[in-house]
């Protein structure tokens, strides 16, 4: 077994091509988490200046400006500014003011009688974030009444049916009209609000850091594939047959060596990356990139068993790198894929690799760490067991 180790160690030692890119492969990785850490910081969100034009002066747009400057729920995110149109307008031109929302005059009683009288809303697109936030609550507003409305309709319909006089309409209309004005005002209250803390939650450097650390590391382990393909054409492994040594043992050597190696750079690469962006550099995070390049090789090994050529090992591991970053999310975060994709997510390991990772980082290690390790050495010994079978296989 010692001489095996000693062979692979010789053989990466003499190999330029391996050191080489081996050496430069933290400064790779180091270079791409800089780039994503310095380019991605998010900005500070600050609350949205909300300016309000109240042309109308009547109850209802008083309960309207109210609800805005009195719910809890809109003040976290929105600053209400009342005032003239002159001053709101100016301040909106100046970018003082990033929604200016303006309440028409007889709005009220207009919208009673079913009149169309918007309410003009502008918004500054200079923070697209802050144009999509506002912009779907008040579409939401805007659905809400208009299914409302329907129905009010509906009913005012059926009252003149069945005989009803029109001022009788007239009232039942305003009375429902000041209700669904009400109700709407008060849709907080139709939701209980229940913070969760314990959600895993990353930025996205941060998030990107972990998952392209997965991809590399399965991309650089197809070099241990290929090694196998070679010394299976050259009858290397015949040899070694012959000199007394069984398959498991040369393929674990092989495994172990290249294990360590991988994992020395990848722990310098990390180091270098978790004090430049200030992560802890934990001990069970180190563990599980043990685990994950055991996998990578073992299936990089095993695949050598398979194919018959270099062009294929090659062929099928970036086929398999590729639809691992774009529906393992190493490309596009989780969150943000189509909910038709989500289910094809979960069968990629580097999805599962990222969340246990992701759950290291924040500090809530639970049954999904444990249990990913155990499968993870199963699967390594399942690959190991059919390379053995694959490389020496009888012709």
């Amino acid at each position: 077994m010692l001489n095996l180790i000693e062979k692979e160690i010789k053989y990466i030692s003499q190999n330029k091509k391996i050191l080489i890119a081996t050496i430069f492969l933290p400064l790779v990785l180091i270079s791409i988490i800089y780039f994503l850490h310095s380019e991605g910081q998010p900005d500070k969100t600050s609350s949205v200046n909300l300016g309000i034009i109240d042309n109308d002066k009547s109850l209802i747009s008083g309960m309207l400006i109210g609800y805005f400057e009195d719910s809890d729920l809109v003040g976290s995110y929105f600053s209400i500014v009342v005032g003239n149109a002159s001053d709101i307008n100016n301040s909106f031109l100046t970018g003082e003011i990033d929604v200016c929302i303006e309440i028409p005059k007889d709005f009220a009683s207009k919208m009673q009688f079913l009149e169309h009288e918007p309410i003009k809303v502008k918004i500054n697109s200079a923070n697209p974030l802050n144009t999509i936030i506002v912009s779907n609550i008040l579409k939401s507003y805007e659905k809400y009444i208009a299914s409302a409305e329907i129905g009010i309709i509906a009913l005012r319909d059926l009252m003149i049916e069945y005989g009803f006089s029109e001022r009788e309409v007239n009232k039942s209309n305003i009375n429902i009209s000041i209700s669904l004005i009400l109700t709407a005002l008060a849709r907080d209250e139709f939701f209980e609000y229940v913070e969760m803390s314990h959600i895993t939650s990353v930025s996205l450097d941060v998030y990107y850091m972990y998952s392209i650390f997965i991809l590399i590391i399965f991309y650089v382990s197809l070099y241990v594939g290929i090694n196998v393909l070679n010394e299976k054409r050259n009858n290397t492994f015949d040899r070694l047959i012959v000199s007394g040594n069984n398959a498991v043992k040369i393929i674990i050597s092989k495994v172990l060596v290249y294990l360590i190696y991988i994992y020395m750079f990848v722990l310098i690469a990390y180091w270098g990356i978790s004090k430049l962006m200030g992560i802890k550099f934990g001990f069970n995070t180190a563990a599980f990139y043990f685990i994950c390049i055991l996998v990578s090789v073992c299936t990089a090994v095993l695949m050598g068993g398979i194919f018959k050529t270099q062009e294929g090992i090659l062929l099928g591991g970036n086929v398999l790198c590729f639809i691992m970053a774009i529906i393992g999310g190493s490309i596009i975060p989780v969150e943000y894929l189509p909910d038709e994709i989500i289910g094809f997510t979960k069968l990629m390991p580097n999805f599962w690799f990222t969340k246990i990772l992701l759950s290291i980082h924040n500090n809530m290690i639970d049954r999904l760490y444990f249990n990913g390790i155990i499968v993870c050495v199963l699967v390594s010994g399942v690959c190991i067991a059919y390379s053995c079978r694959m490389c020496y296989k009888k012709k």
